[in-house]
Parts: C-alpha cells; structure tokens; sequence
C-alpha cells in the first residue's frame, strides 16, 4: 500500500498554455497528408484503374496478333538483380496495322525472373497471340487482361495501410486541434454544476454516471476484451500480410540462387516480430473466454472523505482464479513542452490495496467499504492535466493469461463547506 501524496506535477504543468495542442494538432495533419496521398495513390494506380482497365477489355474486340519480341530484360546493378518483360507484337484491327507492347494490366513483379520466364516460354517471337483491343482507341491493345499480378497484391497489401495510417494521424491531428483551440477561448469560460450545485469550470471535471433505482453505478473496463483482440489481430495481419507479400517475392530468387542472403538475414527480425504479434493475438484471444466481472459503487457520487461501498460480481469460469486482488488507485497525467517536442508525464500518487483473498466464495461476489482522505483530489480532465481515478482487479489463472481489468470512475470534489 502507497499513502495519499498530492501529484507533483499539477501546478508545474497546469500553467501551460492548453493552446499547445493547437501545433501539435497541425503537425500531425500535414504529416498525415502524404501518407494519405501515396496510399490513395498506390490503391488507384495499381488497384482501381488496372480493375476498371480490366471490367472495360471484357467487352474489347478480340483479334489474332503475331508476337515480335519476347524476352526477360535484365538489369543489375551493386545492391541487386531486376528483371521485366520485354514484349511485344502486332495486329490488323479494321484494315489498319498496330504494334503494342502491353501484355496485361498488372505488372507480376520485378523481383524474380520465373514470372517472366513462363510468359516468355509459353509465347516465343513468331507465335500467336489473342489480344483484346480497345475499339475506341484501336492503339490500345492488352494479351492478358486479368488482374494477376504481384503489383495488385502489393496494392491491396500497402495501399489500405497508407491510406489508413494517413487519415488516421489526421483524425488525430484535427482533434487536438479543436481541443487547443476550444481551450485557448478568449471569451468568458463557461462552467458546469455538480449534482451537489458546486459550480466549476466546464470540462475540467468529468460528469459522473447516472445512478440506478438503488442508487449504485455500474463501472465499465476502460477496455474492452473484444476491441483489444481485434485491434491486435488487425495489426497482425497487416505486419504479416506485408512481410508475408515481400517475403513470397523473393522464394523464386531463393530456389534459384539468384536471392541476396543478406536481404534473408534483413528480413529475419521483421518475421520474428510478425511471430510474437501471432503468440500476443492467440494469448489475447484465450484471455476473452475469462470470467467476467461486474463492478459497482454505492452511492455513486463517491466524495473525498466519505464512505462508499464496492462490489464486485463473476460471471463465467470463476472456479479457475486461485486468486483475486482489488486496488484502488489514482494517476496524474501531465503534458508539457519543452522546446518543440511534447512529452506527457504518469504519476501514481494512490495506491490502496481494498481486498485480497483466495477463497472461492468471497472471489465470486462480495463488496466492501472504502473512504478516501478529505485532502484526496477529485477527478480532473483538461487539456494538459488529467488525475484519473481507477479500481484495479487482477485475478491468477493457472496456465492461461491471467485477468486484468481496470475500472475507471469520477470522484466528485468535496462537499461544500455548508453541507
């Protein structure tokens, strides 16, 4: 158990301009901007025009051609071993002669050669081709008009996450900055009212659930199982959709031996990470099949020196925790500058131990009293300066991911003197 300490933090960091997420918030947006633009980029060049191209040559003319050239274009230089297709070949469309060089609308790749080969093997210079031609444009003519192609996948595999790394920063960004804006008002502060009629300025004190009929508020987890596990298993996928894209186009060099074993020993922490965020999604997703827990305080206006009463209730596998731990603790979190970096400081000022017991009966549901110290400093919410108040449940499983719940709930401030 920790004693009561007031924050260290609060007066040093609560002279701060609240403007200060004003720039922070424009940089994030135009860092955004880029990345928005090269994912949308990459999804239209190689995902929705080789797409459109290809829904629009299912109705083109088709027409035999003679191919002229057909080879594999190789270029090295000191890093590495490019190839490309070097194709070519002619047709009559309507008593006029055309030449073309496209083969298909997504590119296979330029990174191993076998791709190339096979087309190369399977049309030589002297063979027949069908081609398919644009009759809008004669000149426009494509052999294989599907969408197969190492340049698709890469599309599909970069572009949704640039796209929706950009927005998202962006998203950020725009709302700190109407946050720092909001807070930098010249205007008069507008304030709001305890249910107690205390008067205090607006949004520095977060509102307190409504309590039910029998006057307690039932506290939700500040996360849930559910979004964890997807926004982990998300993430999974898309590390490992995009090492796993790379990867593939390097085993045709591998078999080969034309792959650069150092790119092999470049890629290997990358796999490695990919395999511990597959251990941290299947642990996370064994952790969903947990009891569950249901938390409430009576009253729910819970105040500095006074009582208030917890209680806890399990649903679920409660047989399989050997043990259970309640805490109750409050954070400070403070965000400074210096210079033109932002840093955001934590500091647990309260950590209370309320109960601890290994007997089954008194795990699956009981309550018990706590009282906060008068001078304890109620829940605080500004753009610089939080002090957030939580309970801590922590519960053993033996030989699966144990539990771990944090409660977040508002103290009120004191009573007012008259009271």
């Amino acid at each position: 158990m920790q004693d009561m300490a007031k924050p260290k933090n609060l007066a040093t960091a609560g002279s701060l301009s609240a403007t200060s997420g004003k720039p922070t918030g424009c940089l994030l947006f135009l860092i955004g901007i880029p990345f928005a633009g090269i994912g949308i980029t990459i999804l239209f060049s190689l995902v929705v025009q080789p797409f459109l191209k290809s829904q629009q040559a299912a109705n083109w003319d088709t027409v035999e051609a003679e191919v002229t050239v057909s080879e594999v274009a190789v270029s090295k230089d000191s890093d590495e071993t490019t190839y490309d297709l070097n194709f070519a070949y002619t047709y009559t469309y309507e008593g006029q002669d055309y030449t073309s060089d496209k083969y298909g609308f997504a590119s296979v790749g330029r990174s191993a050669r076998a791709p190339f080969q096979e087309i190369v093997d399977r049309h030589p210079v002297g063979s027949t081709v069908t081609a398919h031609i644009n009759p809008q444009a004669p000149d426009e003519a494509v052999v294989n008009p599907s969408l197969r192609g190492g340049s698709l996948v890469s599309g599909l595999l970069f572009g949704p996450v640039f796209a929706c790394l950009g927005l998202g920063v962006m998203v950020v960004g725009f709302v700190l900055f109407r946050r720092g804006r909001r807070a930098s008002g010249t205007g008069p502060a507008r304030t709001q009212v305890t249910p107690s009629g205390e008067r205090y300025a607006e949004g520095t004190i977060p509102e307190p659930r409504i309590p039910d009929v029998n006057g307690k508020v039932h506290l939700d987890p500040a996360k849930s199982r559910l979004g964890t596990f997807f926004g982990i298993l998300v993430f999974t996928l898309f590390w490992n959709g995009i090492v796993g894209a790379v990867s593939f186009g390097f085993v045709g060099e591998l078999r080969s031996g034309e792959m650069h074993y150092g790119m092999v020993l470049f890629l290997l922490p990358f796999i490695g990470i990919g395999l511990v965020m597959i251990g941290m999604t299947i642990y996370q997703f064994m952790a969903l099949f947990n009891p569950k827990v249901k938390l409430w305080i009576s009253p729910g206006r819970a105040r500095p020196g006074q009582t208030f009463t917890v209680g806890w209730n399990f649903e679920g596998p409660v047989g399989r925790l050997e043990d259970f731990r309640l805490s109750l603790q409050g954070k400070e979190r403070a965000t400074y500058r210096q210079g033109t970096r932002t840093y955001t400081d934590e500091h647990l000022f309260h950590d209370h131990l309320i109960m601890e017991t290994t007997d089954r009966m008194d795990i699956s549901s009981g309550s018990t009293e706590v009282t906060l110290p008068v001078e304890a400093i109620h829940s605080f919410n500004t753009v610089n300066n939080k002090i957030i108040w939580h309970f801590k449940l922590q519960g053993h499983i033996r030989r699966w991911p144990n539990l771990t719940c944090d409660y977040p709930f508002v103290l009120l401030p004191p009573p007012p003197s008259h009271e």
